[in-house]
């Protein structure tokens, strides 16, 4: 069994599955091994995100790695014809400056009902800001906030309103995440003729969940540029194709290539069954993937540039 590993205030806190067992932890997104570092106490830090945890029963057999998770910030559940207004108190929840982002889960397909509407964020009783437009629980909105002046000793408060319409269940839990990602502005153009209903555009939205879809194969010489507005400064791009969580329409016949100018490329890592990664050593204006063989599929996908800072 797996361990469950907690974060809040500034601490990853781990209950292990039973008495004694014994849980490593890595803290650069890998899966522990026999040899990482031994759990014995509640963890200081603030960059949780990459964080794993594996139980480990003797040196050949382990449990799943998780991940750390935070408590959600609200949660809701009503099967009643009702409007809920929800005021909630997220200042143990928010502990850095960045990218936040406000998901609404429903615990399932049959607690999806209902709207969600005025959805509104405040520091120090001053709106940072708001989403006013209604939207259904069942498309699981996910909100973007930018919070840039954060304080120890500043509040935070969630506003929003549940209208459930019908006398049907309508439950959720409502999370708020920093992205352990940078998301700078980027247009991004391809050679390939894209699915409408998955279109290129998804490269440009930083959402981990959606992506681009082909209507065609790749084919060598296929293309897909990704062009900053501006240069950005990062240790590490991670470039990944193929469905999110799931090893379809991948390819690995690519060569991933970089520039400083926008003009001149050079090369980055090779492509491992789908992804590949770059570590540009001044600002990049520009990432390119150059395909260079078929991938055996009736189309290729593509994903969000993961941009570390």
């Amino acid at each position: 069994f797996p361990p469950t590993a907690i974060y809040k205030s500034g601490t990853i806190t781990v209950t292990p599955p039973y008495e004694g067992a014994i849980v490593r932890y890595d803290t650069q997104g890998n899966e522990p091994t026999k040899e990482s570092a031994l759990y014995t106490k509640p963890i200081e830090t603030r960059d949780y995100e990459n964080y794993m945890f594996r139980t480990f029963f003797n040196e050949d057999v382990a449990s799943p790695a998780v991940k750390v998770e935070k408590l959600p910030v609200a949660t809701w559940s009503t099967s009643k014809i009702e409007v809920l207004n929800v005021s909630e108190n997220i200042s143990e929840h928010i502990d850095k400056n960045g990218i936040w982002y406000l998901t609404f889960n429903p615990k399932d397909e049959a607690t999806s009902n209902g709207v969600i509407r005025a959805v509104s964020l405040f520091e120090n009783d001053t709106l940072i800001q708001t989403f006013s437009d209604e939207k259904t629980l069942k498309s699981k909105p996910r909100l973007r906030f930018v919070i840039e002046n954060y304080n120890e000793k500043n509040t935070y408060r969630l506003d929003f309103t549940v209208e459930n319409k019908e006398a049907k269940e309508s439950s959720a839990n409502v999370n708020f995440n920093c992205s352990p990602y940078l998301e700078p502005e980027v247009k991004v153009t391809s050679s390939m003729a894209e699915n409408s209903k998955f279109p290129i555009s998804k490269l440009e939205d930083y959402n981990i969940e959606t992506y681009l879809r082909t209507d065609v194969p790749c084919a060598n010489g296929d293309w897909i540029l990704y062009t900053f507005t501006n240069p950005v400064t990062s240790s590490k791009i991670d470039v990944l194709t193929g469905i999110p969580h799931h090893p379809r329409f991948i390819v690995n016949d690519v060569d991933v290539e970089y520039s400083y100018n926008g003009i001149d490329f050079e090369k980055g890592d090779s492509f491992d069954y789908g992804n590949a990664s770059i570590y540009p050593k001044k600002p990049v204006k520009a990432v390119r993937i150059m395909i260079t063989g078929t991938n055996n599929e009736p189309l290729m996908a593509g994903q969000d540039l993961r941009i570390n800072p």
